[in-house]
């Protein structure tokens, strides 16, 4: 008879060959009393036990590396259980919302999986198996677990908080509504997140490096600062040569930004994306054949003289 190890597996994921996952890493560390690095790993086996149920397993044949470990675990030869959408259970997700980053493949990178598993009495549940992420990204993503484990460990609720906060910041993350939500409960926070100035300092050090969504937190208090690093991006891609889809849709993305944290819409507001800059940003990622690059390229110009007098 087969020995299976009841490791339960929820994959979220989207009907992709491969791809590259944005992680939560700091939720994952917390919940995961095991995360296993391996390269090992094949989804092949799938058993039908009748006309309308069947059970598909993982294969992980070996551990690269244990970066969290219970102290229990052993997955020497394990035939890990992969709930299926449709089958263990029926997920509502909409998968063109997917939080996946399509990639292609490349001979040249080594690609690995990285697996959070929960324990649950003698048993483990997969929260998460994120496969075929680039081994250099997966070395950043096991920085930042690495720097959780450390969050994890202090017992102090101020230091915990404060600390939490500066993880947050460093990695160019704003704190999630959990987290924000537990400690207003706690009463460490009031109206807003008490930011100390070192914290200020250091989010807008990590923003002007491209961590942009740290904005929020800089808007009220460096609110020049963020709109010299807007216009200079814009102004960066509006004289360089060669731009294609991808860069006018940055640009988009940009000046959408900037309009959004310096000049928000009103409540009452109601011409408000019927406004000349909304309409010249609207250009920029029009199909090529409805608007060819040299259009683009005046109305990216004149969004910039737009956006200097905000």
């Amino acid at each position: 008879m087969l020995k299976i190890a009841t490791l339960i597996l929820f994959t979220f994921s989207c009907i992709t060959t491969s791809a590259q996952f944005k992680l939560d890493t700091r939720v994952l560390t917390l919940k995961s009393d095991v995360i296993l690095l391996t390269r090992n790993i094949k989804t092949d086996s799938i058993y039908r036990l009748n006309d309308f149920i069947y059970e598909n397993y993982y294969n992980i044949n070996s551990v690269d590396s244990l970066i969290k470990t219970d102290g229990k675990f052993s997955a020497k030869h394990y035939l890990v259980k992969n709930s299926v959408d449709g089958q263990d259970y029926f997920s509502v997700l909409n998968k063109a919302n997917c939080l996946l980053e399509p990639r292609v493949g490349n001979a040249h990178e080594v690609y690995t999986n990285l697996i959070f598993l929960k324990r649950e009495g003698k048993q483990y549940r997969v929260l998460l198996a994120a496969e075929d992420i680039i081994y250099d990204k997966a070395m950043d993503y096991i920085t930042q677990i690495k720097n959780v484990q450390e969050l994890e460990a202090i017992k102090n609720p101020q230091q915990r908080f404060t600390k939490t906060i500066d993880w947050f910041i460093k990695n160019g993350k704003l704190p999630d509504y959990v987290f924000t939500d537990y400690y207003e409960q706690q009463g460490f926070i009031k109206d807003s997140i008490p930011y100390t100035h070192a914290q200020y300092e250091a989010a807008l050090a990590n923003f002007l490096e491209g961590k942009e969504d740290l904005a929020p937190i800089l808007v009220n208090k460096y609110r020049p600062q963020l709109k010299d690093y807007y216009l200079q991006a814009l102004r960066n891609y509006s004289e360089a040569s060669g731009k294609d889809w991808n860069d006018y849709y940055r640009c988009n993305l940009l000046a959408n930004q900037m309009l959004n944290l310096l000049q928000p819409a009103q409540e009452d507001d109601d011409d408000y994306y019927n406004r000349l800059e909304m309409l010249l940003i609207d250009i920029l990622t029009k199909d090529e054949v409805a608007i060819d690059n040299y259009f683009k390229d005046k109305a990216l110009k004149q969004l910039i003289i737009l956006l200097e007098k905000i």
